[in-house]
This record gives C-alpha cells, structure tokens and sequence, in this order.
C-alpha cells in the first residue's frame, strides 16, 4: 500500500538497545572495586522518515548505542547508576540535534566485597541479591531529567505474626481463617526523585532499602 495516500499515526516512534552489559573495573594499586550493569537505551527522534519512507539516515544504530555505553562508562566511570543515565542522556541529546527525547533504564548487580578475618578484601568480590537496584531516567530536548529509583527482587519470609482471615468466604476459597501462619513475599519499590541536585542517590537508595525491609517486622520483635 503507497504510504502518501493511507493515513496513520505513529504514536511511539522510540527505539534502542536494550541488555547492554559491562564490567567497570577500578584498580588503585592492591585495591579494587567493580561496577557491573545492564543498560537499556531508547531514543525518539524529531523525524519519522525511516518509519514512513525507509530512510535511515537520522537514525543513531543500535550498535552505535551500545558502543557509547562502553565509551563514556570508560571516560567518565560509574559514580552511581542515576548519575550515568544522566550523563547518557545529556550526551545523546547535546550530540545529535535530531534526538528529542532519551530514555533509559539501568540495573546494577548486587555485588559487595568480600570480608576476610573481619577485614575487606582487596579484590574479592560476591553476589550477596538481598535486592536488585534498578533507576529509570528521561530527558527530553531542552528539558531537566527526570529521575526515579528502585529496588526488586527482596524477598523476605516471616514465620509468624501474620494472619489470613475476614477475606471472603464462598464455595471459591479453601483456606480457612488463621491467626498465625508462615508469610513470604518479594518486595519491589520505586521512588521518584523532585530534584537531582546535590542528591547522594547510594545513601537515599540505602536508606529506602533498609527502611522498606524494616516494615516487615510489624513493629513488634
């Protein structure tokens, strides 16, 4: 069918990469310390000519998105995720005129560093997935980023203080009433953040995550 004369709207034109993975390694003589994260980038750009015509030539490939993930986590490093989705977002909109809107989306893995006779090791590392930390940032042209933050994944378990009654009682539902049972769930959050100035995202992510996992003693011991 001739596209010049079948009307439609495009209503989400964005597109990406998604799954980038990469290894920060920072070493400081015997000292190290890593960042691992999964970066998923999506730009939307002020033309729709490569959706209407085929045209391809205001399209920034996927490839070349990856690629600046490696490239500025390299020159720049990781401080935290929230601040590297900035940093991504500044850069696409700044280099490329015909990018009007960035997303992106960045997990980190739970690494921590490895404790030895009470002391930190060096270069020692574990997967400790009490919760994984993910940020969500966007960023149109000539706009502020919006930021928001998260966890998922925390599993917690409770073997008491936790009931199941007053829930409706039909021919559908089997479980009877209980004043005490076994409780265990997995627990996500996000947060949005109002301001990114002078914000310390790994102590409010901190926080939160101690806070959100405090709530399940139900306030009694």
């Amino acid at each position: 069918m001739d596209s010049d004369n079948f009307n439609f709207e495009i209503i989400d034109s964005g597109y990406g990469k998604n799954n980038i993975r990469l290894l920060r390694v920072e070493r400081w003589g015997a000292h190290h310390s890593i960042k691992e994260i999964e970066v998923n980038t999506n730009l939307t750009l002020s033309s729709k000519k490569d959706y209407t015509h085929g045209n391809n030539t205001d399209v920034i490939a996927t490839d070349s998105q990856k690629n600046t993930v490696y490239i500025l986590a390299k020159e720049y490093g990781i401080k935290t995720v929230e601040d590297f989705g900035m940093l991504l977002c500044n850069h696409f909109l700044s280099k490329y005129p015909q990018v009007i809107d960035v997303r992106v989306h960045i997990e980190e893995a739970p690494w921590r560093r490895m404790k030895q006779g009470g002391r930190e090791h060096n270069h020692a590392f574990i997967m400790t997935p009490e919760a994984f930390r993910y940020c969500d940032v966007e960023q149109a042209k000539h706009g502020l980023p919006k930021v928001s933050a998260g966890l998922r994944g925390m599993k917690v378990l409770k073997t008491t203080q936790s009931a199941f009654k007053s829930f409706v009682d039909d021919e559908y539902r089997t479980l009877p009433d209980s004043d005490d049972r076994v409780f265990a769930t997995i627990v996500g959050s996000r947060w949005w953040y109002d301001t990114t100035k002078g914000v310390d995202f790994d102590r409010v992510w901190q926080k939160n995550e101690d806070r959100i996992a405090g709530m399940t003693d139900g306030g009694k011991r």
